[in-house]
């Protein structure tokens, strides 16, 4: 599932703290969607700008490239793919 992170946070769901993101996951044009929280060690952060995110989802994944890789370290600020 492709979205946006959002925020990264922490979390103590009584087996100590641990580290956790908010990903917004658009279903209609973008400004309808789901929030998902998962554990930051779930996500899988694509070295994708926010524009090729949002490029990947209007056009239902025809504009995926052919093969993706982890984001590089001091990547781009605020949203981004996850």
């Amino acid at each position: 599932m492709l979205g946006f992170l959002t925020k990264e946070f922490s979390a103590d769901l009584g087996n100590g703290t641990e580290a956790m993101v908010a990903v917004y996951v658009p279903t209609n044009h973008l400004y309808l969607g789901d929030l998902v929280i998962v554990p930051r060690e779930a996500a899988f952060f694509p070295d994708l700008t926010v524009e090729e995110g949002v490029r990947i989802i209007l056009t239902g994944g025809m504009a995926l490239p052919p093969s993706l890789g982890r984001e590089r370290p001091g990547g781009e600020a605020g949203a981004r793919p996850a």
